[in-house]
């Protein structure tokens, strides 16, 4: 009997060894999260050399999904582990899993969790369309209608914007202004923001404001010829000027940029006559 314990014993820790060698490591997952500062990566191997590694490593198709770090220092001082193996649809399915298991998540910046989260915006967009075709999608038969209504996808539907949102733990209007400053926003205001040197709002006014007065400056520029009709009084100004000079009522059409907050195209309303339009 103690031979047959012996024998186990000697198995497992072939397996372990052979593990050692053979996971392989993907870039992207590898990268998900920021790496440890030297301090921390220093307590970790010092806890791993005193206690061995606690908690097993998470593979999926022999490719390591969660614990690099310990993976690393498991090789570094040839030391066993153990790990689990978990099944993926993809490759963004096994990024997601190991962001949301991930503690030191907690120790981001709103915009670096903004920022992987929206790594994930292809993957909860295919979800949501193809929760969407589940319940029916677009026909617009009575039967289907009625399908659609009952489903749990229907019921359940997803919004990309607030599963997003929720992944990075932040308000909605605050990933939308993430996802602006990860597209228009320079290397040094991102490394900023990582840091938490600046703050997303802050940032976002900034950039906003340049832009408007970049596209100012090439409205002088352009030169543009305006028809000779008393009819027509064309005025282009920001919504701040827009409200304190225009007359109320006296504006016909309105268009404001696409980007514009709702709360301040309500302020040009009052400007706008009987009847008017506004477009944006």
């Amino acid at each position: 009997m103690h031979s047959i314990t012996e024998k186990k014993q000697r198995k497992k820790q072939e397996t372990v060894q052979q593990q050692t060698v053979s996971l392989t490591i993907n870039q992207e997952l590898q990268n998900l999260l920021p790496p440890l500062s030297k301090s921390e990566y220093a307590g970790l191997e010092a806890d791993i050399l005193k206690n061995g590694v606690l908690s097993p490593l998470v593979t999926w198709n022999n490719t390591i999904v969660d614990g690099h770090h310990r993976h690393a220092i498991c090789l570094k001082h040839n030391l066993p582990f153990t790990t689990i193996a978990m099944a993926f649809d993809s490759l963004d399915a096994a990024k997601l899993w190991a962001w949301q298991h991930q503690e030191h998540r907690r120790n981001l910046t709103p915009f670096q969790r903004g920022e992987i989260a929206l790594q994930f915006k292809e993957l909860i967009a295919t979800k949501a369309h193809k929760n969407k075709a589940n319940a029916g999608g677009d026909k617009k038969s009575q039967k289907a209608k009625s399908v659609s209504a009952n489903a749990p996808e229907a019921i359940n539907g997803i919004d990309t914007r607030v599963e997003i949102a929720k992944i990075a733990e932040v308000s909605e209007n605050t990933i939308s202004r993430i996802e602006y400053l990860s597209k228009h926003a320079d290397d040094s205001t991102k490394q900023k923001l990582r840091k938490g040197d600046t703050t997303i709002n802050a940032e976002y006014k900034r950039l906003k404001k340049e832009k408007h007065r970049k596209e100012r400056e090439e409205q002088k520029q352009a030169n543009i010829v305006i028809p000779q009709d008393d009819r027509i009084n064309l005025h282009t100004a920001t919504i701040a000027d827009a409200v304190q000079y225009v007359a109320a009522e006296s504006v016909d059409y309105i268009v404001t940029d696409p980007d514009c907050m709702e709360q301040s195209r309500q302020r040009l309303i009052n400007t706008l006559s009987n009847g008017g339009q506004h477009d944006c």
